[in-house]
């Protein structure tokens, strides 16, 4: 599985996407949506740093 960025508008979302096989081809599906990339980096940080006992 790997992150795949996705430009909307003036947004960037993050989406989890998994390469399945369909009829012999490659194809990229979608896990889940991530939401916007501003708003996921700012989660991550903060889940990040409280893990390692940092402040936010």
């Amino acid at each position: 599985m790997v992150l795949r960025e996705k430009h909307i508008g003036r947004y960037t979302y993050v989406y989890l996407v998994e390469s399945v096989r369909e009829n012999g081809k490659t194809r990229q599906r979608t896990v889940a949506n991530l939401g916007r990339k501003e708003v996921v980096g700012r989660r991550w940080h903060s889940g990040a740093a409280g893990a390692l006992g940092c402040p936010p």
